[in-house]
């Protein structure tokens, strides 16, 4: 059996660093209540979500009031019913108590993964499409 050390050191929690530049998919597979932080404890609601593979991952989500509010806005109030919906997450720039850091941010929704569109060539050229789709 492997030991790893980051298998020690990771956060029970998602933070902007878990998604980089990129946005990713994921469920609403349960809602609860934690008590967060160790100087002034609050209770926060938090996210435990599935990959667009199903898995559940043992990471949670802490909502932060923009991120309920964005959830609250687009799912309505009562947040058991938010189980199932499809979220995208993502870090953005933000400011704390100014200082510029990477802040996680939430939208409802998913957004579908495709490749992109290659136009088709000829000898090297591009050929133009001059079909209209009506």
């Amino acid at each position: 059996m492997t030991m790893k050390a980051s298998d020690y050191l990771r956060s029970p929690y998602f933070n902007a660093s878990d998604f980089g530049d990129r946005s990713e998919n994921w469920t609403i597979v349960g809602v609860s209540e934690e008590i967060i932080g160790r100087d002034d404890p609050t209770k926060k609601p938090v996210l435990e979500l599935s990959d667009g593979n199903g898995r559940i991952d043992p990471r949670r989500l802490i909502l932060n009031k923009t991120n309920l509010r964005t959830l609250a806005k687009a799912f309505g109030d009562d947040m058991k019913s938010w189980v199932g919906r499809p979220i995208r997450i993502c870090s953005v720039p933000v400011t704390v108590r100014g200082e510029p850091t990477r802040g996680t941010r939430v939208m409802p929704g998913a957004v579908a993964v495709r490749e992109p569109v290659r136009a088709a060539t000829s000898g090297g050229q591009s050929v133009p499409d001059d079909k209209i789709p009506f």
